[in-house]
């Protein structure tokens, strides 16, 4: 009868798990908090975490997305990507890039949105996955558009001002105001 004890000491192990466990709550305290949505995407191109905004945003449970194998060409639909094919190839050149980061804006059918594709490395500087950050930039669209409109609208105003500065009759101003009013805004 041969009996055999083997003792392991468990305590840096335990340690550790215990210092990994309070970093990943800190980190989805982070990423929950922000307003923009946030999805991580690992080396083997699994779904390792996202945000509540991400998931508000594609109607997902929370948690629901969680090791779900990520595919670009079908991982956005619920956005409602309008030009889906050019988006498609951007998707490609951003999971292609493993050093820069690389952003662009695309129109879908519920607003405008502004994709980050960010390589994430670890200490060696090997590629461990991508962090996606998806902004809603539509107000800032739509104001942009706005800002450049009344700026159009203002230096034509300017160049209309100039134009009726030699007028010498009321006549005269009328007929060139009506002209130049016709060519500038269709009025």
């Amino acid at each position: 009868q041969t009996v055999r004890v083997a003792f392991l000491d468990v305590t840096d192990s335990k340690q550790l798990q215990r210092k990994i466990a309070d970093q990943t709550e800190l980190l989805n305290l982070i990423i929950n908090h922000m307003s923009d949505g946030i999805l991580l995407v690992d080396a083997e191109g699994q779904i390792a975490a996202y945000n509540d905004q991400l998931g508000t945003l594609l109607k997902a449970r929370s948690g629901a997305l969680i090791g779900r194998r990520y595919d670009a060409s079908s991982f956005w639909d619920e956005l409602g990507i309008v030009n889906h094919t050019h988006f498609l190839g951007r998707m490609e050149q951003f999971e292609g890039e493993s050093v820069r980061s690389a952003q662009e804006r695309f129109e879908t059918s519920v607003g405008t949105f502004l994709f980050q594709g960010i390589p994430v490395h670890d200490a060696q500087k090997r590629q461990v996955g991508r962090l996606w950050v998806v902004q809603e930039i539509t107000s800032q669209e739509q104001n942009e558009k706005l800002l450049e409109e009344k700026t159009d609208q203002l230096r034509a105003l300017r160049l209309l001002t100039n134009r009726l500065a030699s007028v010498s009759s009321v006549d005269d101003m009328l007929a060139r105001a009506g002209s130049e009013l016709l060519s500038l805004f269709g009025v």
